[in-house]
């Protein structure tokens, strides 16, 4: 059995930051086309990021395994944004959010660096040789290779 929380509590409210701005709420959702609508008008200084602390508990029986990730995520600015809105791009629907995520500690001991591996949601089949595993919003194939 596994389990997140985060350092502090009322953080967890924040890891939803990113994906409201995209994709709205269950209750509001916004559509790709809003979406864009909202990036192009936004300054860089509105864009969305959130950074936290998460402790992973893994429960195998009576042992409980911990570990502790410091993790980014934002939407980007600049080039990225910029290449997003351009009419001439807008076919793609390039969404410039991406995160990383580092190993702080294991059960309470400095960690040492992951095998960094490429994200996009769920795992890619690929290593970045980075020290932290990297997430974005890549544009996959159906086999997501």
């Amino acid at each position: 059995q596994m389990s997140a929380r985060t350092d502090p509590p009322e953080d967890m409210s924040r890891f939803l930051t990113l994906p409201s701005f995209v994709e709205g709420t269950a209750s509001a959702p916004v559509s790709k086309d809003q979406f864009f609508q909202m990036l192009r008008k936004c300054k860089p200084d509105q864009l969305p990021q959130t950074d936290m602390t998460v402790d992973i508990l893994k429960t195998e029986g009576e042992l409980v395994l911990t570990e502790r990730w410091a993790i980014l995520s934002a939407l980007g600015g600049g080039e990225a944004k910029l290449m997003a809105v351009d009419p001439s791009t807008a076919h793609l629907r390039l969404v410039p959010w991406a995160g990383v995520a580092t190993l702080l500690q294991r059960d309470g001991l400095p960690a040492q660096p992951v095998k960094g591996r490429a994200f996009c949601f769920l795992p890619l089949p690929a290593e970045t040789g980075l020290p932290v595993h990297v997430n974005g919003y890549f544009e996959l194939s159906s086999n997501r290779r």
